[in-house]
């Protein structure tokens, strides 16, 4: 269990997915994400400090 810190600039994007598969009717889909849910909530604090905006656009200059 890694955990890979590339993934704080899209921390907010994962949550609100994240917040509507909590409901899902698959107990195993609501189990996982409630533990990946957990996890993102405990990075919050180090995304504080992250300019999205200049990493998002280096990101997709990068990509494309």
């Amino acid at each position: 269990d890694e955990l890979n810190l590339d993934v704080l600039p899209y921390l907010m994007l994962l949550l609100g997915p994240m917040l509507g598969r909590m409901s899902d009717q698959d107990d195993k889909v609501r189990r996982c994400v409630t533990f990946s849910f957990a996890t993102l909530v405990k990075l919050m604090p180090l995304e504080v400090r992250i300019n999205y905006v200049a990493l998002v656009h280096a990101y997709l200059i990068k990509r494309f």
